[in-house]
């Protein structure tokens, strides 16, 4: 019984030895093969390198993103209210503006000033005398002689301004401001804006006489 016991015993160690030694060989030998079983895949991985699919897949979310980029500060912005100005060859006229403390009055003629297209005044627009010089007047004003100019075909328009001039005041009046700044908003092309106030060269007689006026 005692032989039998120490055979089973070496023939346990035998195995144990034999199977550490497959073991270390398996361990041995596996970077040396690493390289082998490495290379199959790197030259499968060299012809899918120069495929187009990554790109056409990049691409186009950016050409959606472009697309989206220039629709979005269309849809965004504010409405102008300004009209726009049509394409073509423009009709120019000129526009007189006699601007005083007391009235504004505008008069749009052709280039040669020989024709009167439309006319209008701050007194044409309020009632109290102490009102047709004021801005709202003179707005008023040019709004309805600029319909009148546009209706006969009118599209630009050169302002010429003019104070009461002489003896009197060389400052336009309070209306002058509000018929350049309604004009150019009413869809019609600003040309030249001139000041055509009459100043004296020396002197110019006050009415009144030498005495002056008598109260």
């Amino acid at each position: 019984m005692a032989e039998n016991e120490e055979k089973k015993h070496e023939k346990k160690t035998q195995v144990a030895k034999e199977t550490k030694h497959a073991e270390k060989t398996a361990a041995h030998a596996t970077p040396a093969n690493a390289p082998a079983q490495n290379a199959p895949a790197a030259a499968g991985a060299a012809p899918s390198a120069p495929t187009a699919t990554p790109a056409t897949s990049t691409s186009a979310p950016a050409g959606a993103a472009t697309t989206a980029g220039a629709a979005t500060p269309a849809a965004g912005a504010a409405p102008s209210t300004i009209p726009p100005y049509k394409r073509g060859p423009l009709k120019w006229a000129i526009a007189h503006v006699y601007s005083s403390k007391n009235d504004t009055i505008i008069t749009i003629t052709d280039l040669s000033g020989a024709e009167t297209i439309s006319k209008a005044s701050g007194g044409m627009i309020v009632k109290a005398d102490r009102e047709e010089g004021k801005p709202y007047a003179a707005m008023q004003a040019a709004i309805k002689a600029v319909e009148g100019a546009k209706n006969r075909g009118i599209t630009g328009l050169h302002i010429r301004i003019r104070a009461p001039g002489g003896h009197g005041s060389l400052t336009p009046g309070a209306g002058a401001q509000s018929v350049v700044r309604t004009t150019a908003r009413m869809g019609v092309r600003v040309g030249k804006i001139e000041d055509v106030t009459p100043t004296p060269t020396d002197t110019t007689k006050r009415p009144g006489g030498r005495r002056g006026r008598r109260v």
